[in-house]
């Protein structure tokens, strides 16, 4: 058991500057991890997340592109964690809830923690979303994205987005799976939504899509079945073998009802 203080200053806006549409936020974190598990010793938190969306409207589309980062913890071993990590997020950025990346959780192959947790875009190594701690000691994420937003009727809206996804570090990732060979390219990312509100109203939502994530060579290395042969031992296989898939897909139909 141990205990988590942190503490967060976030700066966040939305507006326009004339007819450029502008949404950004910014947030510190400072405070004290008593006994973080990856670093095995009492650690202080210092870390940060920015992110960045400018659009245009153009009739009924709306053009975008976002940027966000999440510094990461370069060295897992020092007494500094430098991982930006939420209390409880539940982001609407790049497409969520659509995108595969933002949408889905999943564990880090061998470990008892998640990679990421479901409806975040953070890669946090956290045991848990809910009922686990904040995790500072995390490889963070930097990420840009291009996407549209379709009004095609006033009932009926559509989104497409394309995004590009990186670790900031991977020295934790690295760390927990007890490797070197983690490179910092998580993949591509990209998703088509729909949106139906039959009454003209939010009390009513319904919402379907899909996600596809083209996994890069980071993901390719982190869910490898096998590892690169050793200098001077036979090894059977010139290619080994990596559990990601050429890519990964993941569909939502859901409905909302708000009375």
């Amino acid at each position: 058991p141990h205990d988590v203080k942190a503490f967060y200053l976030g700066f966040n806006g939305e507006g326009h500057i004339g007819w450029l549409n502008i949404s950004h936020s910014f947030y510190q974190v400072f405070g004290r991890d008593q006994l973080n598990g990856i670093a095995g010793q009492e650690v202080d938190i210092n870390a940060q997340m920015a992110a960045l969306e400018l659009s245009i409207d153009k009739d009924w589309i709306r053009y975008k592109a976002s940027v966000f980062y999440a510094s990461g913890d370069g060295d897992s071993a020092d007494d500094q964690a430098n991982g930006f990590d939420s209390i409880v997020d539940n982001p609407f950025f790049f497409n969520s809830p659509f995108s595969y990346w933002a949408r889905q959780g999943f564990n880090l192959g061998g470990t008892a923690v998640a990679l990421k947790q479901r409806d975040s875009l953070l890669p946090n190594l956290r045991t848990n979303k809910f009922q686990g701690q904040s995790n500072f000691v995390n490889p963070g994420l930097f990420a840009i994205g291009l996407g549209m937003d379709m009004e095609i009727t006033p009932r009926f809206r559509a989104n497409l987005q394309v995004n590009y996804f990186r670790f900031a570090e991977t020295d934790a990732i690295q760390r927990a799976l007890l490797t070197d060979r983690v490179d910092a390219e998580i993949g591509y990312d990209l998703s088509l939504g729909f949106t139906y509100r039959p009454l003209l109203t939010n009390n009513i939502i319904i919402s379907a899509g899909v996600g596809v994530l083209i996994p890069g060579k980071g993901l390719r290395d982190i869910y490898r079945t096998t590892t690169k042969p050793v200098e001077g031992y036979e090894y059977v296989d010139e290619d080994p073998g990596d559990v990601s898939g050429d890519f990964l897909y993941s569909g939502i139909i859901a409905v909302t009802l708000t009375y």
